[in-house]
């Protein structure tokens, strides 16, 4: 067993549906089961409303057995799931969870599923925990070749919040990493542009946000990024998500907003790896971020990461420190010519078991208390992006551009059609050296043809 994958499907306002879709075996074993999973009710109300800590109330983990104790109401979830908590020091089994479109489920807390044997399985690096957007066969398995630098775009970006720590936590990281690292930065406050043009590295490039969001879009599309990470607000409001990214604030005054679709940004991330969206306090009516980076992923994206409520600012800043670093490692690991998939999943695990410690207590117990470890919500496709680091200065496999595939294809024909009226014309001075001419320009075209795949 390499991973479970479990299904959520709608029934009506409070029940969902669940199966097991892998391993095969169990699947073609089991049906599905209908679970009340009502968000509204004890524990998961108490869940959303949990602001601080509280010692002995351990609602953390009443949580996650109670998601636990429904999902296992299905014998074929509950036998994936034991045997996946079985899995030896040094295996993984990871479990993901795909929830149909629109399904009220996908806003309960997934992330805290806690084995009544195994604690969380989101702390545990044998079975960590990840949501799948979208459907089996509808994203084939993508190979991407890769040569440094990793290029990482960042959004510096949320309305009265100060970026310049968010700034300093992807620095950090950079600078440490032996990997070699592009990094644009589009910011909305003076102090952030200038601590980046401080740092003098050539790599680095700066800029304010435009005042639109076709502009926007743009400059991230021209930065062509492995990794988006955007430091924001956002909104659930009204069905759908969305994004608040502030331009320039100007002598004093508050930013304007532009409010950024998934399906806009979606334009400039199809190519990209991994987006973030690292939403902190402040945002109204609210920061969860889930129908966006969902939708991102349903659009295209291999995976997106984004918090389900509002994060603490400082912990938004330890977060992105934390991802990253394991991230860059992870890039940075690669086996040269070989296709291999980048364990997201493991990598937010990580940056989860950092949002736990400092708490001065052992990061299960602080887990059992503290929700914002589970706040952040990964999201994939069904089939995984894999990256073939190439050797240094080798090229990349070369895109076809189908457009002018086609143009080359209909030139091809004209001139061959052209070519056979003349051949059937009378015979005078300059005919034999313009026909010389077309056969060399279709010679050329097909050429050209061949070196795009066609």
């Amino acid at each position: 067993m390499t991973r479970v994958m479990l299904g959520l499907g709608l029934h009506n306002d409070t029940d969902v549906t669940v199966r097991v879709e892998e391993p095969a075996e169990l699947a073609d074993q089991y049906g599905s089961t209908d679970l009340d999973v009502d968000m509204h009710s004890a524990p998961f109300n108490d869940f959303d409303a949990l602001v601080a800590p509280q010692n002995g109330n351990e609602i953390v983990r009443r949580v996650g057995e109670a998601l636990y104790a429904r999902l296992a109401q299905n014998a074929g979830v509950a036998k994936a799931l034991t045997d996946a908590a079985a899995t030896v020091p040094g295996q993984r089994v990871p479990v993901f969870v795909r929830i149909s479109p629109g399904n009220e489920a996908d806003a309960l807390p997934w992330e805290t599923l806690f084995h009544p044997q195994a604690s969380f399985l989101s702390l545990d690096d044998r079975w960590p925990v990840a949501r799948v957007a979208g459907y089996g066969g509808r994203v084939e398995r993508e190979l991407l070749d890769f040569n440094e630098p990793l290029r990482i775009t960042a959004v510096l970006a949320a309305r009265d919040r100060d970026a310049t720590p968010e700034w300093e936590a992807l620095q950090a990281v950079c600078e440490q990493s032996p990997l070699r690292t592009e990094l644009h930065v589009l910011c909305s406050q003076d102090v952030v542009q200038q601590a980046v043009q401080a740092s003098g590295d050539a790599d680095v490039h700066v800029s304010f946000v435009p005042d639109s969001n076709e502009e926007l879009v743009r400059r991230i599309a021209e930065s062509e990024p492995h990794l988006l990470h955007i430091f924001s607000h956002g909104s659930s409001g009204y069905g759908s998500g969305y994004l608040e990214i502030a331009t320039r604030e100007l002598m004093g005054a508050p930013s304007q907003l532009l409010y950024l679709e998934p399906d806009e940004l979606s334009r400039a991330t199809r190519n990209a790896w991994l987006v973030v969206l690292n939403a902190c306090q402040g945002a109204e009516p609210g920061t969860d971020a889930r129908s966006v980076v969902s939708a991102l992923v349903r659009n295209g994206t291999p995976a997106a990461i984004g918090m389900r409520q509002e994060i603490d600012v400082h912990d938004a800043h330890v977060f992105c420190e934390a991802l990253y670093r394991e991230v860059l490692h992870r890039v940075e690991t690669l086996p040269e010519g070989q296709p291999t998939e980048i364990d997201w999943s493991s990598a937010v695990r990580t940056a989860r078991a950092r949002l736990c410690s400092g708490h001065g207590m052992p990061t299960t117990q602080a887990a059992c208390i503290r929700k914002e470890w589970s706040l952040p919500v990964l999201y994939l496709r069904p089939e995984p992006l894999e990256v073939r680091r190439l050797a240094e200065g080798a090229a990349g496999a070369a895109v076809p551009d189908e457009d002018a595939r086609a143009e080359r294809l209909a030139e091809v024909n004209s001139l061959q059609a052209l070519l056979a009226l003349a051949e059937t014309g009378r015979a005078g001075a300059g005919r034999a050296e313009f026909e010389d001419q077309v056969r060399a320009r279709i010679s050329d075209l097909q050429a050209e043809i061949e070196a795009m795949g066609g």
